[in-house]
């Protein structure tokens, strides 16, 4: 039987030398680019955790960063956000205390990990303080608070209402209709369906 002889003598040594090399590179890579969206992950979830119970309003000595991250936290006045006139009936309505929370998470990569060494950094900010109405009965005291938003309006309104209940109550009283009521921050139970009005107790807010 004939040998075939084949010209290579060796080449496919030399390739897979090179390729082995070149193999190794591709499986630290990959397992250094999984390192990076796993510590990207951590970074995101402390920044959501650390500004969101900043928002809950627990101080911050009592929050603790993760192991190999640091955590910077701050919070801002909403200044300039709304306009002059929208930020008057801001303030009236949702109160002094609107505030932008910050926190910026940086993982500190541990000596020898797999992820080249780079740093991931994640910033979020939430409003806080925004005053949003805990029922009916809380967001009927904050609009009778609002001297832009209502009490002008309503004192023009309830003095030309005053003036003219003689004559509708003297007009209504024949059919029986009752006499012209002023309070207009009352449960708006005549005109919204009950189950769409609020029943959560007010107590302690």
């Amino acid at each position: 039987m004939m040998k075939i002889r084949t010209p290579q003598d060796g080449q496919a040594v030399i390739e897979a030398l090179l390729m082995l090399p070149l193999m190794a590179g591709l499986l630290w890579a990959v397992s250094g680019i999984g390192a990076l969206q796993f510590s990207a992950q951590r970074a995101t979830q402390a920044s959501r955790q650390a500004v969101m119970t900043a928002a809950r309003g627990q101080p911050a000595a009592l929050w603790r960063a993760p192991d190999g991250m640091d955590v910077a936290r701050g919070a801002q006045v909403l200044a300039g956000v709304a306009s002059p006139r929208a930020a008057t009936l801001q303030d009236e309505w949702f109160g002094h205390g609107m505030k932008m929370l910050s926190a910026e998470t940086q993982s500190r990569p541990r000596p020898g990990d797999a992820t080249f060494g780079l740093p991931i950094v994640r910033h979020i900010s939430v409003a806080s303080g925004a005053g949003h109405a805990h029922g009916d009965a809380d967001a009927q005291r904050r609009v009778a608070g609002s001297t832009t938003g209502w009490l002008q309006a309503s004192r023009t309104s309830t003095s030309e209402a005053g003036r003219m209940q003689g004559y509708v109550d003297r007009a209504d009283r024949p059919w029986g209709r009752p006499s012209l009521s002023l309070d207009w921050l009352s449960a708006w139970g005549d005109v919204v369906p009950a189950d769409r009005l609020a029943k959560r107790s007010e107590e302690g807010r």
